[in-house]
């Protein structure tokens, strides 16, 4: 069940292939926590405009990519951290920017409590 959210900024569309990110996201997850490949989900996000900074004077410059993992609660600090360090990995390997933009990558593992996620299949 894990969903993945790549929120990324607009000037990087087209610079990474998001099928074969969102394939080998799921395969670290499953590497790292044991969530099979086929339970999980990623979407992405293009960001149409970024602030980075006190003034923002990053943003006409600096491109960003932020992926979310959700998952049910449970996992240790440890296997959060893993996950986490092999996400940005992948990341740093497959989204680049263009020549003469700068690329602020992150990531975060963030936990739902399996009783208040509801899904809906039709």
């Amino acid at each position: 069940m894990p969903n993945l959210t790549v929120d990324y900024s607009e000037p990087l569309a087209g610079t990474f292939d998001a099928t074969a990110l969102g394939r080998d996201l799921h395969i670290a997850v499953e590497k790292t926590v044991g969530s099979s490949p086929s339970a999980c989900r990623t979407h992405f996000r293009r960001i149409e405009q970024s602030v980075i900074g006190e003034g923002g004077e990053l943003g006409d410059s600096t491109d960003v990519a932020h992926i979310e993992v959700a998952l049910f609660a449970g996992r240790t600090t440890e296997a959060k951290a893993e996950l986490a360090s092999a996400v940005l990995a992948l990341a740093k390997e497959r989204v680049t920017t263009l020549p003469g933009r700068r690329l602020r990558l992150s990531v975060h593992i963030s936990e739902l409590d399996q009783a208040t996620y509801l899904t809906h299949q039709a």
